[in-house]
Parts: structure tokens; sequence; C-alpha cells
């Protein structure tokens, strides 16, 4: 007499198909988890990960209208002592309860330099930060200045804001009120 196995060979790949799909499941799951793929802030850094703001879309379509109808047939050649001029811009500038946050633009794609913005007002002291830059796609961006108003007193301040590498620098310059 034999005894027939209630298990088939369909069943038995049925169930491991499932079990891979749980892991896989379960695998992407934690991966997007430990990415922060939330559109949220950071809490360990002064970078801002959420979506560009409108003023930063703004700002990044004038970069790219500058940057089309910009000149290029001029002398390029660097000496040691001669950087190229590249264009920066200051996308916004906004106080945010304590903090006054700065997003910029230099119109270069780059992941060589630094970023200062210099703050000033007539009978305060200056605040000056650094910050480094990151390549996007068609220009780089100032890696963000998060800048704490508790040593800054009420009223308009003027922002300069200067980028320099090895072979690049550029500079502007803006205001913003604090309040």
């Amino acid at each position: 007499m034999r005894i027939q196995r209630s298990t088939s060979k369909k069943k038995l790949i049925l169930l491991a198909a499932l079990v891979i799909a749980a892991i896989l499941g379960g695998a992407i799951y934690l991966y997007r988890d430990n990415l922060g793929i939330t559109g949220s802030k950071d809490a360990s850094s002064n970078i801002d990960y959420s979506p560009p703001s409108d003023e930063q879309r703004e700002g990044e379509k004038t970069a790219e209208q500058q940057t089309d109808n910009s000149d290029t047939s001029g002398d390029k050649t660097n000496s040691p002592d001669t950087h190229t001029s590249v264009g920066v811009e200051i996308t916004s500038a906004n106080q945010n309860g304590n903090t006054l946050q700065i997003r910029t633009l230099v119109q270069l794609v780059t992941n060589d330099g630094t970023c200062t913005i210099t703050l000033t007002k007539e009978g305060s002291d200056s605040i000056k930060k650094s910050a480094t830059i990151q390549a996007a796609t068609t220009y780089s961006i100032c890696q963000g200045f998060n800048i704490s108003t508790s040593d800054m007193t009420p009223g308009v301040w003027n922002i300069a804001l200067a980028f320099e590498n090895s072979s690049h620098s550029g500079s502007t310059t803006s205001t913003v009120e604090i309040k």
C-alpha cells in the first residue's frame, strides 16, 4: 500500500514565490526607510532635503536663461592668479522663526569649491558662514545656509555671497529684513 503525499510541486513553487515576494517587499521597505525618503529635513545637519520652493524654482529658471544667453566666446585660459568669472545668485533669503534660511545657485556644474556668506548691518557685528558646493544637472548649489537670528538685530541686513574654487569665482549681493 502506497501513501500519497499532499504536497505537490506546484504548491512548493507557489510557497517559495510567496516567501521571495515577502522578503523583497520587506527589503524595499527597509531600504526606503533607511534612506529617509520622506521629503523632510535631516535633523543632524543643515542640509534641506525638502522639495525646492517656488522661489528656488524661479531662480533655477533665471539661471538657466542667463546661462543660455551668456557669451562663451571669451578667453577661458587661466593663469595661476586668474579665475574665470561665474554667475552666482541668491535664490531665497527668508526668516523662518529664529533661523535665516539662505539658498543659492552657482551657474557652473562642479563639486569643487566653497561658498561664503557675509551678513552685515551698520552698528552690528558681521556674520560669516561657509558651505561646500554640490553639483546639479546644469548648475550647482551651495549646500544651504541656516543661520540663527539670535545674534542679529532687527532691520535690513546686507548679504554678500562669494563662490570660489581653483578656476572660477563669482559674487553677488542682496538684502534681507530680520524681524
